[in-house]
């Protein structure tokens, strides 16, 4: 009977599995919000290595639409800590702006 009742109890859900949603529209808003801040304050060339890359993003440059789906790309990659490396930072301030969503989503996936 004990043995039941611990069953019970396992699957019983807690206050606990009532945070998980609030926590994921948190990270989603946040990866929002980063790819806003690359889209509107870095220009295309602070993320493309490859000439090839970075000659079909500049030829594309002039479409908001294109340039925002890959920062929100980058930032998707970037906050869930996968990073396969295709889109990078190169400039400084694209690099400090990127640790700082790093150290965001490490403080968000902890909470």
């Amino acid at each position: 009977m004990s043995l039941l009742l611990h069953f019970i109890k396992s699957i019983t859900p807690t206050n606990d599995t009532y945070h998980v949603f609030p926590k994921f529209i948190i990270f989603c808003i946040s990866i929002i919000i980063y790819s806003i801040i690359y889209t509107y304050f870095f220009r295309i060339e602070d993320f493309f290595d490859t000439s090839k890359d970075l000659d079909k993003a500049k030829q594309d440059e002039g479409h908001l639409t294109y340039k925002y789906l890959q920062m929100f790309y980058f930032s998707a990659i970037t906050q869930s800590t996968v990073g396969f490396g295709d889109i990078y930072p190169r400039s400084t301030y694209s690099k400090i702006v990127v640790v700082l969503q790093i150290l965001s989503s490490f403080i968000l996936l902890t909470i």
